[in-house]
């Protein structure tokens, strides 16, 4: 373990938990899993939070209960005892989607999951400016009924909006019952109802594949049908995704789970990490597990994965928002 990098870590810590509203009395749980990889972490957000004025407290779990839910009633009473709940880990989906998280979320306690690597962090400091942007887009699609996502690769998807209610993801969790991932970006999303999607999304050469954490060597095409996948076109890509989502033998994984876009310009493209979510101009269509108190999603499924594109056209009713990798609505687009 690295002291000089805690020692430099505790400022930037201490920066993200004001942002998060951390004041003094308030109860912080430090939490982390045994396969996290980055040790300095824990230390630095426990200093932060003690130099705060905060109640803080440290819980390292075995990285089986973070690969299963965070299945532990002792990770379980802990989370809802606390006001915000540090969250450590290297399996984001699996505390995201957790009964543990949720449960907490619906009691009140905030959760910042961190994941990416300092340099990552100083990099994506939270901007209200793109904040804004970004929560102009939720509102924009709470009041739309039809997403469509076309293409010149020939995507031709068309998503019928339900209930749920768009969110954003930006850096902060400030007030009761709410999450972000830090070092994220700004990002806007709403999960898809089930059954609601109907055609194409074909996932171009070199977009990315977060299930393989790696770029697209060559065109894939996902077929929906009243929601899910059931025909995945192409070649060797196709068949290595064909797969995988096999591998779980769970109707669940096919079914889409979220949609939306990202609004920063900061994430480095080349570089495969959580922030390409919020990649500047992207469309993101993602399968598989959502289920969040927070955002209404509402798949058990044991498995979760992002398709991050960067030449899609996304139309929220019949206004072009995002066109082919740029945010054309100027109260909308981050480089404005």
């Amino acid at each position: 373990m690295n002291g000089a990098l805690i020692a430099d870590l505790v400022p930037l810590f201490q920066e993200e938990l004001v942002r998060c509203a951390v004041k003094a009395g308030e109860k912080v749980l430090v939490w982390s899993d045994t396969d996290y990889r980055y040790p300095e972490y824990a230390p630095a957000f426990f200093a932060a939070a003690y130099a705060l004025g905060a109640d803080v407290a440290q819980m390292v779990t075995p990285a089986a209960v973070s690969k299963n839910f965070l299945d532990s009633p002792q990770c379980a009473a802990a989370w809802k005892a606390a006001d915000l709940v540090v969250v450590l880990t290297s399996y984001p989906n699996e505390y995201l989607y957790s009964k543990t998280n949720n449960d907490a979320l619906a009691a009140g306690t905030r959760t910042l999951c961190v994941l990416l690597a300092p340099d990552i962090l100083r990099k994506m400091v939270p901007r209200d400016d793109y904040n804004a942007k970004a929560e102009a887009g939720a509102a924009l699609l709470n009041r739309s009924r039809v997403i469509r996502v076309k293409s010149q690769a020939g995507s031709d998807l068309t998503v019928r909006r339900g209930r749920e209610t768009a969110h954003t993801v930006n850096g902060i969790c400030a007030t009761p019952g709410s999450w972000t991932h830090w070092g994220q970006g700004a990002k806007v999303s709403f999960y898809v109802s089930r059954g609601n999607a109907e055609g194409r999304f074909v996932i171009e050469p070199g977009d990315v594949n977060f299930a393989f954490k790696r770029h697209l060597t060559e065109a894939v095409e996902l077929v929906l049908e009243e929601g899910r996948i059931t025909r995945i076109n192409g070649g060797f890509e196709a068949r290595m995704l064909e797969d995988w989502f096999a591998s779980f033998e769970h109707e669940g994984i096919y079914h889409a789970a979220h949609l939306g876009w990202g609004c920063d310009p900061r994430p480095d493209w080349h570089r495969v990490e959580q922030n390409l979510e919020s990649y500047y101009g992207n469309v993101l269509l993602a399968f598989g597990r959502s289920v969040l108190y927070a955002t209404e999603g509402r798949s058990d499924a044991p498995a979760h994965v992002d398709f991050i594109c960067r030449n899609q056209d996304l139309y929220a009713d019949d206004m072009l928002v995002v066109k082919a990798g740029r945010i054309v609505p100027p109260d909308l687009d981050t480089l404005a």
